[in-house]
């Protein structure tokens, strides 16, 4: 399957998390790698940001529901994601 939203999803929740209420650091990310998600997904943080990450992972959620016919093999899904 595809991580990148269970990333996405755990990189925001850290980000709002790791500073305090006082504005004191509550802890630092110190590190991103991984296969697959864990490798690509810092790369478009950084790239992209975090509003523009998104929002170019929820249209791709929308393109697969509407044309679901296209993305049925893993092979294809695939093709498509990286275009």
């Amino acid at each position: 399957g595809n991580y990148d939203a269970y990333y996405m999803g755990i990189a925001m929740v850290l980000e709002r998390a790791k500073t305090r209420p006082d504005g004191s650091a509550a802890f630092t990310i110190q590190r991103h790698a991984g296969a697959s998600a864990g490798g690509m997904m810092p790369f478009e943080l950084a790239l992209k940001k975090e509003t523009t990450t998104l929002e170019s992972h929820l249209s791709y959620g929308v393109l697969s529901e509407q044309y679901a016919s296209w993305y049925k093999s893993a092979v294809m899904a695939m093709y498509l994601e990286d275009h």
